[in-house]
């Protein structure tokens, strides 16, 4: 431009492109809230970018039309808009670099000017004029014999479809590739993708194995570190933890040998939740640490902030709040900072199950107020169900049993909706406590049988050994110890089958309060002392407190008064360093049972000798 010409700078206002394309897609659900945080993501991500959002909007249609896509996308899922465009720009770079492959590899004239309209196309934004060209170039009669060409136009075309989330077309269009040439590993990659997306796992694993084995035999590495990586989350939904590990180690060491970082830090983050749901939460989070460097290293700030939320977690699990906040704060502060509101929601909610922990139920609630209103403004139908639920538990917390239970069916329904099978199965497993809570076992024990029956439908173990141990709970309220136990059992192998040992002590502390009701004390202590090795090891201090608080009770029982209050004493001290308000607060009733006092004064003089 001349030094002289002066440009107007554009405003994104209430009639700008942006509004216009949002209010278009959206329709009806174009409320001003909407629409307003929709303009602010799209902003702020192209404002990082190269890309300018103005000569992307002038007469662009392509870039309109896929702008429209992931924004009617966003609507659909749980997903952020800011990391669905971050995605589609991704698979438009790889399909670019894809192309550009086929061309050097090319000999053939034709199909390398083929090639490059394609590229144009890509660049334009235009898928579907993309796929157009692709179509045209196999519809040629003097084409049709060269097979592998042919192909290569059905993989790109897949590729294409399932950008715009058209997944069926995308299907069609890579099992034609593979019928075509089926030693092609990324074609075999592709379709286990697709079918794994869709928890058909066996076949996935199928083409997995078969791609795994062909880039192995052409020496890909990086496409073999990748289909390791995927090829562990099929044994990770099955709950087989080791095997999932063992793919996973492969798959980090070639993408440390490679210099993949980004890989690198995934994998390392994948790792994490295997160690995380078996219970060594110091595994865990040394591998959560690594990730954090990498990410920070790279500038990812998406992944940045996913794996502060992570580290949390982890310090939730030990029942260290105040650390467990920070990190959250930090989340909070990064999702903020780069319009991800879908993260946002994500850390405002379990923001509020610190507070819910520490027992101050009016800040968790204003959290979780403040999480669902971004949820509905942003149409993320899933993390309003999650939020739905937890301010439910929030109500049965305060003995609402009614408005818990309103909560949970809303919840439910949008589950049931979207079908999300596994936020359904929770649910259920939440609506028995409410009914439970009442004395109407008869009903909750019909909701736990629906719970139990859609998480064994799923493959959810960890899911299904929660709704057998609560299961165990009804027949044990009923006095049917002999059935409570053999739940309890069940639940027990299935814990110790996945490695969930955060599980397993949990349901030995459970197994013990069986024994304890028959009067067997010796073997109710017992199964208390293997829940405490357990919740000691992986440093469950919450599940620490439960577990000596029983095994006080136990020599209460046997008259081994010292031994008792030494139990107790410990949980005090315990509680009060990770503010434990329900442990507290048992701790509060039982010196009244004792006579010794009122408050927790009695425990806080014998935490002091």
């Amino acid at each position: 431009m001349p030094s002289g010409d002066k440009q107007e700078a554009k405003t994104y206002g209430d009639n700008s492109p942006i509004t216009q394309i949002i209010t278009q897609t959206l329709g009806e659900k174009a409320t001003k809230e909407i629409v307003e945080s929709l303009t602010l993501q799209i902003e702020q991500y192209y404002s990082k970018t190269d890309e300018k959002l103005d000569k992307l909007l002038d007469n662009n249609k392509g870039f309109v039309d896929n702008l429209m896509i992931q924004i009617n996308h966003h609507m659909q899922t749980n997903t952020s808009l800011i990391e669905l465009l971050t995605k589609a720009q991704k698979e438009r770079e790889e399909a670019i670099v894809e192309i550009e492959k086929l061309k050097e590899q090319n000999k053939d004239g034709d199909f390398d000017r083929v090639l490059d309209e394609a590229q144009k196309a890509l660049e334009e934004y235009d898928s579907q004029k993309y796929r157009q060209i692709l179509a045209s170039y196999r519809e040629n009669e003097k084409n049709k014999q060269l097979i592998k060409n042919i192909a290569q136009t059905h993989y790109l075309s897949a590729k294409s479809y399932a950008s715009d989330y058209l997944h069926e077309k995308a299907e069609k269009e890579i099992l034609k590739a593979i019928t075509l040439d089926d030693t092609n590993g990324a074609y075999l990659h592709s379709y286990g993708y697709m079918l794994y997306n869709t928890a058909r796992y066996d076949e996935a694993l199928k083409y997995y194995k078969q791609s795994l084995a062909i880039r192995q035999a052409i020496g890909d590495r990086s496409g073999e570190g990748t289909t390791l990586n995927n090829i562990s989350g099929i044994y990770h939904a099955r709950g087989d933890l080791t095997t999932a590990l063992e793919y996973l180690q492969k798959s980090l060491a070639i993408h440390q040998a490679i210099g993949d970082r980004s890989g690198e830090g995934a994998t390392l983050n994948n790792i994490s939740q295997i160690y995380q749901v078996r219970g060594d939460l110091t595994t865990a989070l040394e591998y959560l640490q690594k990730s954090l460097a990498l990410t920070q290293a790279i500038g990812d700030k998406s992944g940045e902030g996913a794996t502060l939320n992570n580290i949390a977690t982890i310090h939730n699990a030990r029942g260290d709040l105040t650390t467990a906040l920070e990190y959250l704060q930090k989340s909070l502060a990064l999702t903020q900072a780069i319009g991800d509101k879908s993260g946002e929601g994500a850390t405002l909610n379990n923001i509020s199950q610190i507070y819910d922990a520490r027992g101050d139920l009016t800040t968790a609630l204003e959290y979780l107020q403040k999480s669902l209103a971004i949820y509905q403004a942003i149409g993320e139908q899933s993390g309003e169900g999650t939020t739905l639920n937890n301010i439910a538990t929030i109500h049965n917390a305060r003995g609402e049993l009614t408005t818990a239970l309103e909560y949970l069916q809303k919840s439910l329904a949008i589950y049931q909706a979207i079908g999300d099978k596994s936020g359904e199965g929770a649910t259920l497993n939440n609506i028995s406590g409410i009914y439970q809570a009442r004395g109407d076992l008869t009903t909750a024990l019909e909701y736990l049988q629906k719970s139990l029956a859609i998480r064994q439908a799923i493959g959810d173990r960890s899911g299904e050994g929660t709704t057998l141990n609560n299961i165990s709970q009804i027949y044990k309220a009923r006095g049917d110890l002999t059935t409570a136990l053999e739940y309890l059992q069940k639940s027990l192998a299935i814990y110790q089958a996945i490695g969930d040992r955060s599980g397993e002590g949990g349901t030995l502390n459970n197994i013990s309060q069986i024994y304890k009701a028959r009067g067997d004390l010796t073997t109710a202590l017992e199964y208390l002392q293997k829940s405490l090795a357990i919740r000691q090891a992986i440093g469950d201090k919450s599940g620490m407190c439960a577990t000596l608080f029983n095994i006080g009770h136990i020599h209460l029982a046997h008259k081994e008064i010292e031994e008792a209050i030494k139990s107790w004493v410990t949980v005090y001290k315990i509680a009060k360093e990770i503010e434990n308000a329900q442990a507290l607060e048992a701790l509060e009733g039982l010196a009244g049972q004792l006579n010794e006092g009122s408050g927790l004064e009695l425990w806080e003089a014998l935490s002091l000798d």
